[in-house]
């Protein structure tokens, strides 16, 4: 136990600088690695904001062309409750105009 002490004290600068290559080492991994996953995470926002883009356009789509078909229903149904009423006025009218 005594030579491991006094190979640490010895040789305790080499073991220090050592440790801070290490660290130094393990620090430029890891801000490698964060920059890696911010780009992955930048590309999969841009993917889904995209993604969402398109979804609601389709959706709007939908919305439009609901409204169009409501707004074609009911301009028939207009139509249709004017025909008959004008078929009532007509056969009232050669009822009492024969």
């Amino acid at each position: 136990m005594g030579n491991f002490i006094g190979l640490i004290h010895t040789y305790d600068h080499e073991i220090t600088y050592f440790c801070v290559g290490a660290l130094v080492v393990i620090s430029a991994i890891l801000i490698y690695k964060l920059t890696v996953m911010q780009k992955q995470l930048q590309t999969i926002i841009r993917d889904v904001k995209k993604y969402l883009l398109c979804t609601l356009e389709e959706r709007e789509q939908q919305e439009n062309e609901i409204h169009r078909t409501e707004l074609q229903k009911e301009q028939k149904e207009k139509r249709d409750r004017e025909e008959q009423q004008n078929r009532l006025i007509t056969a009232v009218l050669e009822e009492i105009f024969p």
